[in-house]
């Protein structure tokens, strides 16, 4: 038991202290927290409450803005600029104290050892979207079809709605949906990125999870908008946009696995038109021999009727198929597709990007 508990501390200590290092210009707040949190016990005996698999940073700051969006007037709140009601009134994130988080978690223990132990990260990244559009448009126009979009690891679906949002591409220009109240995604872009000149058309969408989130059901709602960066209001403002879109449009959302259950979908989402099995962030989640077994399935199911897979992963997390990358990029989300014609496999890496889709730099190999 010790042993165990010992190498959480070190797994922990470097998560924790990685994430510091890597969020610290974009996400202060959570930045200040992965270096309290880094050498904490009392954090390391709470996150020990979570799945193995998810005893994550992501998970612990995800369940502390969420107690925050309850606990408004808690001190701690007043750090988060998403929960005040004027952002740039919140305090600076230098300000922080250990004895400060301490305290919070002691307050708050029971709300959130069930948070830690029942939830996962699921980030509904709208943000994506902008990262998939182009590649999706491309996909269309090699295959001559329509798109039957299915997604695996959707959390709520807002992936799937895709084509609803509105897009501004810089440099490149804007494509624009038909529906009110859409947000609009604004996506940096260095290469020669082809900007579609209309949304791809999409005849079926479904969405796979293990623990599907239902928009209707406020407090699913309110644990995807604590999954995005307290720092970030920006993403909560889009986030919010697209739900109320997707409440409008409502996707059609599976609970399974993503390895055990995926032949089934596939096999499901066969028909007129051009099937295109999507993850985004997906694959960390799984293990190297879930990993393997996924790709398996995916691949003897293009052999057998024609496929693409989209993903937006890191190099790490496709293995064992090998993508191009360089060794200073490979910390970047990577789009690739591997496509199946009559049997017949190419894979191409389209670009890499940041994970929330603020930028991509498009670069075809």
């Amino acid at each position: 038991m010790l042993a165990c508990m010992a190498r959480l501390h070190t797994h922990l200590t470097t998560l924790f202290t990685e994430f510091a290092d890597t969020t610290q210009s974009r996400a202060p707040l959570y930045s200040a927290m992965s270096t309290i949190c880094a050498t904490a016990p009392w954090c390391h005996s709470l996150m020990a409450l979570a799945p193995e698999l998810q005893r994550l940073p992501m998970l612990w700051f995800a369940s502390l803005h969420r107690i925050c969006i309850d606990h408004r007037a808690d001190p701690l709140a007043q750090y988060f600029p998403s929960v005040m009601i004027e952002p740039s009134l919140a305090r600076p994130a230098t300000e922080l104290s250990a004895s400060e988080l301490e305290q919070f978690c002691e307050r708050h223990k029971d709300q959130l050892a069930v948070l830690l132990s029942t939830r996962r990260t699921q980030t509904n990244e709208v943000g994506r979207c902008a990262l998939l559009l182009p590649i999706l448009a491309g996909i269309e126009n090699r295959t001559g079809q329509a798109l039957r979009l299915l997604d695996v690891g959707t959390s709520a679906g807002l992936t799937l709605g895709l084509d609803r949002y509105n897009y501004r591409y810089e440099p490149g220009g804007e494509i624009l949906s038909d529906i009110p109240g859409a947000p609009t995604l604004v996506c940096g872009i260095s290469g020669s990125m082809p900007v579609p000149d209309q949304m791809p058309h999409i005849v079926a969408r479904r969405g796979v999870d293990t623990n599907p989130l239902d928009l209707a059901n406020p407090e699913d709602a309110l644990w995807l908008q604590a999954c995005v960066w307290a720092d970030q209001v920006d993403r909560s403002r889009i986030l919010s946009a697209a739900i109320e879109v997707a409440k409008d449009h409502p996707e059609d959302i599976h609970r399974g696995d993503a390895v055990r259950d995926l032949r089934q979908h596939l096999d499901q989402m066969a028909g007129e038109g051009h099937v295109t099995l999507i993850t985004t962030w997906v694959l960390n989640y799984l293990s190297a021999q879930q990993r393997a077994e996924f790709i398996d399935v995916v691949d003897t199911f293009g052999q057998q009727t024609d496929l693409t897979w989209l993903g937006a992963e890191q190099p790490d997390q496709i293995s064992p198929i090998t993508v191009r990358s360089n060794p200073a990029s490979r910390h970047l989300t990577h789009l690739v597709t591997r496509e199946w014609r009559s049997g017949s496999v190419t894979q191409t890496t389209w670009a890499t990007a940041h994970p929330h889709g603020y930028w991509m730099h498009w670069n075809p190999l």
